[in-house]
């Protein structure tokens, strides 16, 4: 197995300031930490600074791991982000619930949300509520048979053009971006 497969790289975009990361993938230990403090508090971001990061700690990162960074998770601490809300309802079961039906619903509240938001991506859905014949769940009960499923599910959206500059400047270093999150959203489990 390639040493380069056993880490993870990470980016946390923010208004105050940029952060990034290598971490081991097995026991989670840091291999690499930098930060730059921003002393303007901006919102958009600001590409030139973040080029000028990238450029001081990607090659360092790479002589470290003796391996190209081909990839990186990107956080994003920012109120950019676009909320929405879904429900939607199958009333037609009479069957078991399952995984594939479970899927079903997902992504049929995926594309209800992505023809309602222009010009923006889904960072996160989260499966706020399960109600199962008018009663309510936290987790999906499986195999369990029902008439109707309906799904509360928020989700966390991020205005194109603002992902769009990340990866414009990722790709100068032929890095491209694995996963895009949310800090308040990651936060929120601690």
């Amino acid at each position: 197995m390639d040493e380069f497969q056993n880490f993870e790289t990470f980016l946390c975009i923010g208004s105050k300031k940029f952060t990034i990361s290598v971490n081991k993938k097995d026991d989670l230990k840091n291999i690499y930490f930098n930060e730059f403090i921003i002393e303007e508090n901006k919102e958009n971001i600001k590409t030139d600074l973040l080029y000028n990061f990238l450029d001081q700690h990607i090659y360092k990162i790479e002589k470290v791991l003796k391996n190209f960074v081909k990839t990186i998770n990107v956080i994003i601490e920012s109120d950019i982000f676009f909320p929405a809300q879904l429900s939607i309802k199958r009333s037609d079961y009479d069957d078991l619930i399952s995984e594939k039906k479970l899927i079903y619903l997902l992504n049929e509240a995926k594309n209800e949300i992505k023809r309602s938001i222009d010009n923006k991506k889904i960072i996160h859905m989260i499966i706020n509520n399960y109600l199962v014949d008018n009663k309510n769940y936290l987790s999906l009960p499986m195999d369990l048979k029902c008439k109707s499923l309906c799904l509360d599910i928020s989700f966390i959206c991020l205005p194109n053009n603002y992902l769009k500059k990340i990866e414009e400047t990722l790709k100068k270093f032929q890095i491209s971006v694995d996963h895009v999150s949310s800090a308040a959203y990651i936060k929120s489990f601690f």
